[in-house]
């Protein structure tokens, strides 16, 4: 049941919240968002499975996604650092950390996805990130 979605013609994407993300790759001119356990609901049935949300058509993957670490302490950022999708992936598989996504938001050839660190042990880190990418084409593929 894979859903692709042509990102040069589309105004909104569906919005997905308290869901994270397990795992960031690079392969094949392609990034993979990896979710080990996605909740949806399809004709009012609530279901749960593995999915993996797959961009293509990127001009180049290091210049055409970024993430913005916000740094928050007592509801207030204290720094930001901006680092190119290339340099996150290590850090993220390094760190074992996870993001929760706290909302999507898409306009032709842009999405943004918004959320926050996950540490391994399951708690909240003090980063929130935004994830840009900017593709032509999204593919949602569930196991």
């Amino acid at each position: 049941m894979d859903t692709k979605i042509d990102l040069t013609k589309v105004m909104y994407i569906e919005q997905m919240h308290d869901e994270k993300i397990d795992e960031i790759l690079i392969c094949d001119k392609k990034l993979v968002l990896a979710f080990n356990e996605l909740h949806f609901e399809h004709n009012g049935i609530a279901s749960a499975t593995k999915a993996k949300m797959i961009f293509s058509g990127f001009d180049d993957i290091p210049s055409d996604v970024f993430v913005d670490l916000i740094s928050m302490k007592h509801c207030k950022i204290t720094d930001g650092k901006r680092v190119y999708v290339d340099e996150f992936v290590p850090i993220m598989q390094k760190k074992k950390i996870k993001i929760e996504v706290e909302e999507i938001l898409g306009r032709i050839e842009h999405i943004l996805i918004r959320g926050v660190i996950v540490n391994p042990d399951g708690k909240y880190g003090n980063s929130d990130v935004e994830i840009s990418i900017c593709a032509k084409e999204l593919t949602y593929e569930f196991e």
